[in-house]
This record gives structure tokens, C-alpha cells and sequence, in this order.
């Protein structure tokens, strides 16, 4: 059946041709009913699957009762139909109809027979280690225009120190714990295209080793 424009206020008829009207598509507030057989008026709402079986009704007056311009696309049915039209996305009761262009993203991850897999970093990049003394906080690795960046780092001290991981303001008590030595190394693994700075909450110089992968 053809798509049916309704202005605010106007009608239009639709004959039956089975017991089942279903609403393939309704946007907009249409009402349906048949004066005729004085039906009452009743929402026709997308999705809605009408069985009119036992009623003398032949014909349906659908009405636009809103202030915007509504569109209707109905079918007439001598069965129920359930399925959806065909459409890649359908959705029941909704405004949406169904989705058939396909949408552009931007992802870091490959989807492969239903399994999906990060994308591995296109450069690998390191620095000198980072002596931090005591009570002393040093930026470790600066800012990025990379779009993405995989931040390595490992407290590699001569004993063992406790370090703060952050932004500019990290400090004793403020920031990620980041305790270790040569002898157990503690690692820490993060994205951010951001400067990180170490704070070095001991009473001991601290060694950091740094390394990033970035895309």
C-alpha cells in the first residue's frame, strides 16, 4: 500500500481488504476509526497489528491529529504478519524504521567473525630512565598529539620506593601507588596523551623506566 502524507487536521481512507491492518510505519499523532460502522477512535501507533475479524468494518478513516505533517504506510492483510519489512534494523512502536547506509566511525579495535580485537600500536618509542630524588616529583614523559598512546612505566629503584603516579599535581598522598625496586619491579600501564609526572614519596632516590607505544 502506498506511504500516505497526512497534513495537521486532514483524513484519508483506507479500505480493507483482509481482517488485519498492520502499521508498517506511523509518525506523528493518527488517529483511526470508521464512521460508518461507528467505530470509536483509537492511537494508531507503528508497529500495531489491528485484527478486525467479527466486524462489519470495510474501510478505516486515519487522521492527522497533530500540529506537524504525519506519514502512515499501512497494509491491509488477510493473515497476521509479525516478521519485520525486510529493513537491516527495524524497531516496533518506534520512529525509527530501519537503518540502510552504512555509519562511519572511528575504532582501535577489528571485529572478525564476531570477535573483536584491539588494534596493535603502529610505533614504539622509549626514553632514558628518570632519576627522581627523594621527596621530589619530575614529569617523566611529556604531552602527545598522537591520537592514541600507551603509556609503560616501571619503578626499577636501586631499593625499594614508593612513588605517586599522576597529573601536575600529584604528591604525597595524591595520585596511583607505584611502590618498587630493581630486584621486583613494579610495572603501571595506562593510555593517555597527557604529560604524567612521579612524585617520590621516600627517603631514597628513585629509577623510573619509561616506555610508550603510540598510533
Amino acid at each position: 500500500m502506498a506511504v500516505i502524507n497526512l497534513t495537521p487536521g486532514q483524513s484519508a481512507n483506507i479500505a480493507l481488504s483482509g481482517r488485519f491492518l498492520v502499521a508498517r510505519r506511523v509518525s506523528g499523532t493518527v488517529f483511526c476509526d470508521d464512521p460508518a460502522t461507528q467505530l470509536p477512535e483509537f492511537s494508531l501507533r507503528q508497529g500495531d497489528n489491528i485484527d478486525f475479524s467479527g466486524m462489519s468494518v470495510r474501510s478505516v478513516r486515519v487522521t492527522n491529529k497533530g500540529t506537524i505533517a504525519a506519514q502512515i504506510d499501512v497494509e491491509s492483510s488477510p493473515v497476521r504478519i509479525i516478521s519485520s519489512d525486510g529493513g537491516a534494523v527495524t524497531v516496533t512502536g518506534g520512529e525509527l524504521q530501519r537503518i540502510v547506509e552504512p555509519i562511519n566511525v572511528t575504532a582501535t579495535a577489528t571485529v572478525e567473525d564476531g570477535n573483536m580485537t584491539s588494534l596493535s600500536q603502529s610505533a614504539v618509542d622509549d626514553a632514558l630512565d628518570v632519576d627522581i630524588p627523594a621527596g621530589q616529583k619530575v614529569q617523566v614523559i611529556g604531552a602527545s598529539v598522537d591520537k592514541r598512546r600507551t603509556v609503560i612505566l616501571q619503578n626499577i629503584s636501586a631499593t625499594e620506593t614508593e612513588c605517586r603516579v599522576g597529573g601536575p599535581n600529584v604528591a604525597a598522598g595524591r595520585g596511583a601507588l607505584f611502590t618498587g625496586s630493581k630486584a621486583a619491579p613494579a610495572s603501571l600501564e595506562f593510555d593517555t596523551v597527557g604529560a604524567v609526572h612521579v612524585f617520590n614519596n621516600s627517603a631514597q632516590a628513585a629509577k623510573i623506566s619509561v616506555m610508550w607505544g603510540k598510533r
